[in-house]
């Protein structure tokens, strides 16, 4: 799918207009749905361990509760209860816990940065052999026009040698032959 993306893209440019390598790749880094997924999920575990940093700061929880509550059944009993709390804890040892779990979630990051960074540079790759393709391709198309219009000159010359009698028709066919040859 990225090739055949790469190579309808630098097709469909060279159509409308001439595109250089440099803008094949940038369009191909700018419009890789795969890249882009790759880059958010390196975003997403460069949040995930700056969120494993917490484990060394201090926590706080506050609370609230509030109850209101009559019952007839026993008598008119109205009952009202709130309640209020704040807690700050500061964990002091967590068996290694905090370190390796945020260690393990930098290293996940470097991963997915090198992930990133290989995607890429395939990307970049597959354009630069695409576009080579290309202009081997338009080469070959210009070689393949210039093949014919030789052989049509030859052809000319040929036909008119075979009409003076200096060579035989199957020369002349011969140089048909090649020049049928050459138009496929």
């Amino acid at each position: 799918m990225k090739k055949s993306f790469c190579f309808a893209l630098l097709l469909c440019s060279f159509s409308a207009n001439a595109l250089t390598l440099d803008a094949a790749i940038e369009a191909a880094v700018q419009n890789n749905a795969e890249l882009r997924a790759t880059q958010f999920t390196s975003v997403s575990a460069k949040h995930s361990a700056d969120a494993q940093k917490s484990g060394y700061y201090p926590r706080a929880d506050a609370g609230y509760a509030y109850k209101n509550s009559s019952e007839k059944a026993f008598g008119n009993i109205e009952e009202q209860f709130s309640q209020i709390g704040l807690e700050l804890t500061y964990n002091l040892f967590n068996g290694g816990a905090d370190k390796y779990s945020y260690l393990s979630a930098s290293k996940k990051y470097e991963a997915e940065q090198y992930a990133e960074s290989a995607l890429k540079n395939d990307i970049i790759l597959s354009v630069k052999k695409a576009y080579i393709e290309i202009l081997k391709a338009k080469e070959n198309i210009a070689v393949a026009e210039r093949a014919v219009a030789l052989l049509e000159n030859q052809l000319k010359d040929i036909n008119l040698s075979f009409s003076v009698g200096f060579v035989a028709r199957n020369e002349v066919l011969k140089v048909e032959s090649e020049l049928a040859s050459a138009r496929q």
